[in-house]
């Protein structure tokens, strides 16, 4: 038989393997060579201390309230440096859409949906729809880290590991890119659902307004977090049912209850509160369960969420993923999953929402890009355990507060650097033609997108008549695009341009496209080039 030591002494080595061998899987093969040497390296360096730090097995302390209010300081500095830098266009992808929306939303020419009161009382306070746009992106992200915190501080209830989460969420680029993108239903969505984590951790039934709302306001978000919860809930009642007589807590059976009544809640107020627009994607999961490869391929790019690949993923949060390992290990170790406390809860919440989220990932559902940012936050609070050990063992000596200041400072640097030099979805240039153009449109005029890329900036910044590859207006299909692009005649692109009728056509040609040689030649020849990116179609003159 196996003494407890033999069993802990398998369970190390076991995890020593896994974590080596997790560590080689995720580092992209693309690093250079002596990069991926000194991730590796890092990742031994953390794995060798915390065989200390687990030795001495700190107590970790409360932490004073003016070090949250100085991470989330550096969270806004780098938040608002790329304005600094670039103006008023660092911002995409989604950029042109919510401008749009925003605008309609206040004439009243865009059916109302979750986001559209908020539109309104910001409206009604004076604030002009760039200041929504941009500034309150920027104090909706600060939000999304506060509420981050919130979650890991109520899982925990351990305010060190909260910060740790927080530090680690600032020092992000995954969760930066998140934020460049402009996923801005996605950022309050997934806001209020950490809100509503911490509240289910708190076991209080305002969860179901928080969860309710979050739904409503984004469906794609709702299904992770619906699924998710789902799987925690069939979790704990199969806990429940098979180590009832091993429960150290006597009120499991009511907070079985309010689980269970919670995530109805929640579900009964998202489809209330948006049942229209909800309604719309039943089709999409009946029948295609919406899997990727069941839509068309001329919408496979924009409905894999159109964030970073699982390549740039991987190399945007390697630096914590190392942590995030031990945090998982250390957890596992730790706590009693059969006790009905609030780490074993928080614990199976956790595995619950990030193994539901890998799962989706890697059947590449609808969206599955986006929902690397989920997954990312999980990442974060795995991390944000170690963490929280690693400064506990550091702080008390002084080349321990050396080394965790050069930690701080150093990623501290390379996050403003890379919010610094991240370059804009589009160039101011471009969007000056956009804007000057829009003023000399004819009322019955379209704008043309020539690729998706610049789909939003076109549809926001020119003229809501857009026609775009799969989007807006578009009377083409995939292979009439390419004859447009490059396959076709000229005789054969006059034709299909007629489709549109005699209303002239403003046709935007992006410097970061394919460069599609033919169609520029068109271009030149049929039409009246008024700007550098920016040629007027007139389809009465072009007559056979």
């Amino acid at each position: 038989m196996l003494t407890k030591t033999m069993r802990a002494s398998y369970r190390y080595w076991i995890f020593a393997l896994a974590y080596f061998l997790i560590i080689v899987l995720v580092t992209p093969r693309q690093m250079v060579w002596w990069y991926r040497v000194s991730f590796l390296l890092f990742a031994i360096f953390l794995f060798w201390m915390a065989h200390f730090w687990e030795q001495g097995k700190k107590n970790i302390k409360e932490y004073p309230q003016g070090l949250l209010a100085g991470i989330l300081i550096l969270l806004l500095s780098i938040r608002i440096v790329p304005f600094f830098h670039w103006g008023e266009t660092p911002l995409g992808y989604d950029t042109g859409i919510y401008l749009r929306a925003f605008e309609q939303y206040l004439v009243g020419t865009r059916q109302a949906g979750p986001l559209s009161p908020i539109v309104h009382i910001l409206s009604a306070l004076g604030f002009s729809v760039n200041a929504m746009l941009y500034g309150f992106l920027a104090v909706f992200n600060v939000l999304l880290g506060l509420s981050l915190y919130t979650a890991a501080k109520s899982l925990f209830r351990n305010q060190i590991i909260a910060l740790s989460a927080l530090l680690i969420f600032v020092l992000s680029i995954a969760q930066h890119e998140a934020y460049i993108w402009m996923f801005y239903r996605m950022m309050i969505s997934v806001m209020l659902f950490m809100v509503t984590i911490a509240l289910v951790s708190r076991q209080s039934w305002l969860a179901i307004l928080t969860g309710g709302f979050a739904g409503a306001l984004h469906p794609a978000t709702f299904l992770v977090f619906g699924l998710a919860y789902g799987v925690y809930t069939i979790v704990m009642v199969g806990r429940w049912l098979w180590w009832r007589h091993r429960f150290i807590n006597l009120d499991g059976n009511r907070i079985i209850k309010k689980v269970i009544v919670t995530g109805l809640g929640i579900l009964a107020l998202a489809i209330l509160v948006n049942w229209h627009e909800l309604r719309g994607y039943l089709p999409y999961i009946i029948e295609r369960k919406l899997q990727l490869a069941n839509f068309e391929p001329f919408l496979s790019a924009e409905l894999t969420g159109l964030y970073l690949n699982f390549t740039a993923f991987r190399l945007s949060t390697l630096f914590y993923t190392p942590l995030a390992l031990l945090g998982a290990w250390m957890l596992l170790k730790r706590v009693k999953i059969w006790w009905m406390t609030v780490s074993a809860n928080g614990l199976i919440f956790l595995l619950s929402f990030f193994i539901t989220t890998f799962i989706l990932i890697l059947g590449r559902v609808v969206f599955y890009q986006r929902y690397l940012i989920i997954l990312d936050l999980f990442i974060i609070i795995f991390a944000s355990v170690a963490l929280a050990q690693l400064i506990e063992y550091f702080k008390d000596t002084h080349w321990g507060r050396i080394l965790l200041a050069i930690f701080v400072v150093g990623f501290s640097g390379v996050i403003l650097y890379y919010s610094w030099t991240r370059e804009p979805w589009i160039s101011p240039v471009e969007l000056k033609e956009l804007n000057m153009a829009s003023h000399q449109l004819e009322p019955n005029a379209y704008g043309m997108a020539t690729d998706a890329y610049y789909t939003p900036w076109v549809y926001g910044y020119l003229t809501e008549r857009t026609i775009a590859p799969g989007y807006f207006i578009n009377y083409w299909s995939l292979e009439e695009w390419e004859k447009f692009w490059y396959k076709g005649t000229d005789d054969e692109r006059v034709e299909l341009l007629r489709r549109y009728g005699d209303d002239p056509i403003y046709i935007f040609v992006g410097s970061r496209q394919n460069e599609n040689k033919p169609m520029r030649e068109f271009l030149n020849k049929y039409s009246k080039r008024i700007s550098a990116h920016i040629w007027e179609y007139q389809p009465l003159k072009n007559l056979p």
